[in-house]
């Protein structure tokens, strides 16, 4: 069962299909909550600005801003 899973992931992604969820946040979203972490704003209230999870706030913030995909290449 797991040589069928692995099987159509490999299918998928040379069919160039992005496995996984969909981001949360736009290229321009996220530029925005970096400036305003930056800038001292708490993540509580950029999350409910942005209407995600606080979570994905601090994720966002913890990781360079190169590091996330360009999905329109």
């Amino acid at each position: 069962m797991a040589e069928v899973t692995t099987e159509g992931q490999t299918a998928a992604h040379a069919r160039g299909q992005r496995l996984g969820s969909p981001p949360k946040l736009t290229h321009e979203q996220a530029d925005l909550a970096r400036q305003m972490h930056a800038a001292a704003h708490p993540a509580p209230s950029i999350a409910a600005m942005l209407k995600v999870a606080t979570s994905t706030i601090y994720r966002l913030v913890r990781q360079p801003p190169d590091a996330v995909e360009d999905d329109e290449d």
